[in-house]
């Protein structure tokens, strides 16, 4: 068992909740001539859809979506379900160790160098190689039991961590981001999540309908202002490479894949 899951032994097994679900785990084998090179697109766009679509039928709560930098994705969804495709060992024997507690999957993200952060119940967290400055905040909000939300990573090493109501780690992020997200803390918004497209490029989702963004593309510009005009809630925000995805009213979504 990891390091990091010395959380697990402070929960109470009598609270946790057995959920039964479908967990589909989807492992292939992709012909490459460097595995671990940095890949521009999704690997397997289509079955990436696909999974989307059958979790989204089953009206399951889509949690977090992340690509590694292979290409390579995972889904969280539900309470402890997860699909995925060829991620790393490290990654997979965490997310089946934590399913196997029944615990509460939240979010999931890779860094630049192949590793993995996964946040799981209130505040448990998971990682392999975890950046140090990082790790020391993680187990910081862990050790006074405050909310873990979700944390991010962006093309060129950028860090974010967002826990509590509206606290937040940042690394090598826009100073216009970081402005945002103060003014929000000083309006005692409570801030749901955020997630960044390339360099400079960034969405924050807060309050019940709220949200801010800068430097998107066009067209999934065009789909937030669109959602935004209607009664639905959107919960997520996901930029998978040249792909993205945006979760509204938990398990459905529209995305350009």
């Amino acid at each position: 068992m990891p390091k990091e899951f010395g959380q697990i032994n402070k929960l109470n097994n009598k609270h946790m909740k057995k959920v039964l679900i479908i967990i589909v785990a989807i492992s292939l084998i992709l012909a490459s001539n460097n595995l671990f090179a940095q890949n521009a697109s999704v690997n397997n766009a289509e079955l990436l859809k696909t999974e989307l679509d059958t979790i989204s039928a089953n009206k399951l709560e889509i949690k977090s979506i992340a690509v590694d930098k292979t290409g390579d994705w995972v889904i969280l969804f539900g309470e402890i379900g997860f699909s995925y495709v060829n991620i790393s060992l490290e990654a997979k024997s965490a997310l089946d160790t934590i399913n196997s507690y029944s615990l509460n999957l939240k979010d999931i993200d890779f860094f630049n160098n192949g590793a993995s952060l996964i946040l799981f119940k209130e505040n448990g967290y998971t990682g392999d190689s975890v950046p140090s400055q990082l790790q020391k905040i993680l187990k910081k909000v862990n050790t006074d039991g405050k909310m873990l939300k979700c944390a991010e990573r962006t093309t060129k090493n950028g860090l974010f961590l967002l826990y509590d109501a509206n606290s937040f780690y940042a690394e090598k992020l826009s100073d216009m981001f970081i402005k945002r997200m103060k003014a929000l803390q000083n309006r005692q918004q409570e801030i749901k999540n955020a997630a960044f497209y390339k360099d400079n490029g960034w969405i924050i989702l807060y309050a019940e309908k709220g949200m801010i963004f800068q430097n998107l593309p066009k067209d999934i510009t065009a789909k937030l202002i669109e959602l935004g005009k209607k009664d639905i809630t959107i919960d997520r925000v996901f930029f998978l490479k040249d792909k993205w995805v945006i979760i509204y009213d938990k398990y459905k979504y529209i995305s350009n894949l």
